[in-house]
């Protein structure tokens, strides 16, 4: 089965699926003050009845650091992207 998770800005949502039925779902309100323990029941309850052996991925995405960013609610920040061990990094940008 696979977990996904999507942290928003308003809402978290929690789905599991074994192939392409969708096994669980869950929505609930996303604490910033807590976002560990919105992460934490989300996933909980959206996997309460299932055998954690069961699991083979999660997947995890976020617009809070995307939306803080358009939102200019940001300090400055940098970001750096490397390529890996097969060749030089590239890219350095700054906000």
């Amino acid at each position: 089965m696979i977990v996904g998770l999507d942290v928003g800005g308003t809402h978290t949502d929690v789905v599991v699926l074994q192939g392409r039925e969708i096994v669980s779902k869950i929505k609930l309100p996303t604490d910033h003050v807590n976002l560990l323990d919105t992460v934490c029941s989300g996933i909980s309850e959206a996997t309460k009845d299932l055998d954690p052996q069961s699991i083979e991925r999660m997947v995890v995405s976020t617009t809070l650091a995307t939306n803080a960013i358009v939102q200019e609610k940001t300090e400055p920040v940098g970001i750096l992207v490397a390529s890996g061990p097969w060749g030089e990094s590239q890219c350095v940008y700054h906000w």
